[in-house]
């Protein structure tokens, strides 16, 4: 899995990175103002998140 902020991706391979990165993206509409918890967003996903099983390859 892969994380593009800008042209040079992140390579997601820890469970620490992908939580932070979730958080981040579940925070978003809270940190804009359009609500006051990633819960009453409409269009989140937080609360059908489950903690994600990584596998090494």
């Amino acid at each position: 899995m892969f994380c593009q902020k800008t042209n040079h991706p992140i390579e997601l391979n820890y469970p620490d990175i992908i939580d932070q990165k979730v958080e981040y993206i579940h925070n978003n509409p809270v940190e804009a103002g359009y609500t006051s918890d990633p819960f009453s967003w409409i269009y989140s996903s937080v609360g059908n998140c489950s903690p994600l099983q990584i596998e090494p390859v």
